[in-house]
């Protein structure tokens, strides 16, 4: 099981975990008890949300300067942000092409997040995509795919 498969998994088990927790709780709205259905929700909301921080804080992500030297020529770097859901979308989307893509967060590392800067007039814009020469392309699943297979 590849890293991106185990963090689709665990984020998919986490919303289901929340749902079943919802209705379960709605249940004991419906017959009248309040403060278990209270107790049940509160409990799978916590849940969710732990176990969301920990499949985003296992993220793989690299420093700038060292995505800068490691990237080859047919590889891309994608800047991004925990909890951007622009940035959860894409990685999602591109998670069978993650061995020619580099992941660098801007929350971490502030030499990034000034080169971000520098490529959108002075915001620190993410998902940014990156190629080698220093172009940026959108951040569109399939127009990275598409340059992935040509390059």
């Amino acid at each position: 099981m590849s890293f991106i498969q185990l963090h689709d998994y665990r984020q998919n088990t986490a919303c289901l975990g929340l749902m079943v927790g919802l209705i379960w709780g709605g249940t004991h709205v419906v017959l009248g008890n309040f403060f278990r259905a209270a107790i049940i929700v509160g409990i799978a909301a916590i849940a969710y949300l732990v176990v969301s921080w920990l499949v985003r804080r296992e993220r793989p992500s690299v420093r700038h300067r060292d995505a800068l030297d490691a990237v080859g020529p047919d590889d891309l770097i994608i800047y991004w942000r925990p909890g951007c859901i622009y940035c959860d979308r894409l990685m999602f989307a591109l998670r069978n092409v993650s061995d020619d893509l580099v992941w660098v967060d801007v929350s971490e590392d502030r030499e990034a997040a000034a080169y971000v800067s520098s490529l959108n007039d002075g915001n620190v814009l993410v998902p940014t995509v990156v190629t080698p020469a220093g172009d940026v392309l959108a951040p569109d699943a399939s127009a990275i795919r598409s340059r992935l297979r040509v390059a």
